[in-house]
């Protein structure tokens, strides 16, 4: 089973709305596979973690998770397992953090 995570932006105070930036998955065994977003926000998990700094990072249950937390999910999971075949949207980082470059649940 696996988490989604989400950072919202544009909300609004006074009737609540916002919109979701998907930020990435993980799965129990598997490396995070974060969200690539066509690079418009961040271009590897170095600038990732810069570019979260003061965000609200909620999982898909609803629960608000702190940066600090989710920088620690992420990164204590590096060693696990990855693709054996890795799509064609794959993006992997300097320093081995792997990226989608397109919708997945």
């Amino acid at each position: 089973m696996g988490t989604n995570y989400y950072t919202r932006v544009n909300e609004c105070s006074h009737c609540e709305r916002y919109d979701e930036i998907h930020l990435g998955k993980t799965s129990s065994g598997w490396k995070p596979t974060l969200q690539w977003n066509d690079g418009k926000y961040y271009s590897s998990w170095k600038e990732m973690k810069n570019w979260l700094e003061g965000m609200k990072i909620y999982d898909e249950y609803g629960r608000r998770v702190l940066v600090r937390d989710f920088i620690e999910i992420i990164e204590s999971h590096m060693g696990e397992r990855t693709y054996e075949n890795p799509p064609d949207s794959l993006i992997v980082d300097s320093d081995e953090f792997e990226f989608l470059n397109r919708e997945f649940c």
